[in-house]
Formats: C-alpha cells, sequence, structure tokens
C-alpha cells in the first residue's frame, strides 16, 4: 500500500487546516475513516502457561503506515481461543513488539499480569472468540505494527483449534481503521 500525498486547506480566518486533500483530490474531513487494513491468521498455534506475556504469532502483526500524525487508528482483533484446563487468558496488544500496551491494562486484579486490553475466563474449558479491540494516536506517518501477546496462568492455550480435535478450528482475524483527526 502506497502513502498518499495530502495538501492542507484553510480559510483565511482560521489558524488551523480545515480540509486535507489527499493526492487524487479527495478530501480527507476529521472522523472519516481515511485508511483500512486486514488480514486473517488460520494457523494454528498452542503454548503452555508461562510467567510472562508471549507474542501469539508474529504472522498476527498487523502492520499500517499512518496517512496523517494526527489520525486515531482503531485497532481490532477477533481471536478464535481455546484454553484446556480452568484458567483465566489475557491478551494485550503491543506496538512493534515493546512492552508498552496500546491502551492501559484493565482489570482490578491482584496481579498485573491479569491486566490487558481483554481477559477471559475459562471455566475447565474455553472455546470462543475473543474480541480486543484498542485505539493509537498515530503520532507520526511511520510505519509501524500492532500484535497481540497472550497470558495464561494455567493449562495449555491455543489460537484457531479445539487443542487436540483437529475436526474444530476456524480462522482469527484483525483490522486497523485509520481515522482523519
Amino acid at each position: 500500500m502506497s502513502t498518499l500525498a495530502t495538501t492542507n486547506i484553510k480559510h483565511a480566518s482560521s489558524s488551523s487546516n480545515n480540509i486535507v486533500l489527499d493526492s487524487n483530490g479527495k478530501a480527507i474531513m476529521p472522523g472519516h475513516i481515511i485508511q483500512v487494513v486486514q488480514g486473517n491468521y488460520a494457523n494454528n498455534v498452542s503454548t503452555s502457561e508461562s510467567s510472562v506475556y508471549n507474542e501469539i504469532s508474529s504472522d498476527l502483526r498487523a502492520t499500517i503506515t499512518p496517512i496523517s500524525a494526527t489520525s486515531k487508528l482503531i485497532i481490532t482483533y477477533n481471536l478464535l481461543l481455546h484454553a484446556n484446563t480452568t484458567a483465566i487468558v489475557t491478551v494485550r496488544i503491543l506496538k512493534d513488539g515493546s512492552t508498552t500496551i496500546v491502551e492501559n491494562a484493565q482489570g482490578n486484579y491482584s496481579s498485573s499480569l491479569f491486566r490487558g486490553n481483554s481477559t477471559h475466563y475459562a471455566d475447565a474449558d474455553l472455546w470462543g472468540n475473543c474480541f480486543v479491540q484498542v485505539i493509537d494516536t498515530a503520532g507520526n506517518t511511520n510505519q509501524r505494527y500492532y500484535t497481540p501477546f497472550w497470558y495464561s496462568n494455567s493449562g495449555t492455550r491455543g489460537i484457531n483449534n479445539y487443542l487436540g480435535y483437529t475436526a474444530y478450528s476456524g480462522t482469527s482475524s484483525y483490522t486497523i481503521m485509520e481515522v482523519a483527526a
């Protein structure tokens, strides 16, 4: 995907840019979606309990180059998860593989490991969709990626398949929408 060149237009009596035109001559108005990045992930991955968050898969990295530094980026993941035992599965969305969560971790839990962008409790057996959505401010027009990391306090967790049963499988997906500010 190529980045569009933009031109700012402002009224003579205004101190700020009121309208932004992309290189195709289309107006970019505040609140409009100016770019969408989507992807699907169908591979099966599983991992056992650990004491730290791990990236689910590098294939789930959603990459975008913002058109405007002032844009808001709405990052959404729909993950098909399975935990084979009673467990808490917590998902965090990180930018560029750093240790900083895109939005503040949620939850009023005693352990910070359970604070994430989405937390699910599995009572003996969880198989279902985990919806995670965060919002980031572009800040610049440099390319970056967002990726989900997960943690579980017990057992084995997997994505896109019911652990041990290959007949039960599905697909996870991600979307990034760039919204003009």
